[in-house]
């Protein structure tokens, strides 16, 4: 009963911060004079933005999203979302549909087990622990719509 609570809270929170996201018309390509400007989203103090990454003509863009005092009331270990969406550079759409994995390694370089990132609203998420002080890694495996599997890696040093 309590898995089932908190799965539904978490589906509804992150339903609701990333719909006035994707309700806009964002444009990600970095190359056109139509990019994104990152400078005028309201990130709260508690969305942290990490580096996109480009791999075989699809750009994916990673969030964190502190987390930790909500999830510590509920008694759960998680300190952080993690989400990731993907854009194709060529049409500029977002891409939606695939397998989505992240594996964390953590700042002592302990490569923790994947987890499968759930689909919803156009981005990929988890909630994960970030509970120590350094630099970590994600490691994003995807095959998305296109059969094609592509890594992508992100850093984020953790305070």
């Amino acid at each position: 009963m309590k898995k089932s609570l908190l799965h539904l809270t978490l589906a509804l929170f992150f339903f609701i911060t990333t719909t006035g996201v994707h309700a806009m018309d964002m444009n990600h390509s970095h190359d056109s004079e139509k990019a994104m400007d990152h400078s005028g989203m309201d990130m709260g103090g508690d969305m942290i933005m990490l580096e996109n990454d480009m791999k075989d003509g699809v750009m994916a863009m990673a969030h964190l999203l502190d987390i930790s005092k909500k999830m510590k009331k509920l008694g759960m270990d998680q300190t952080h979302h993690f989400m990731v969406s993907f854009t194709d550079h060529k049409t500029n759409k977002t891409i939606d549909s695939g397998i989505v994995a992240v594996k964390l390694i953590d700042p002592s370089g302990h490569q923790h087990k994947a987890v499968k990132l759930i689909g919803m609203e156009g981005s990929f998420g988890s909630d994960i622990a970030l509970d120590k002080h350094g630099e970590y890694t994600f490691e994003v495996g995807t095959k998305l719509a296109d059969g094609t599997k592509r890594q992508f890696h992100f850093t984020h040093m953790a305070h």
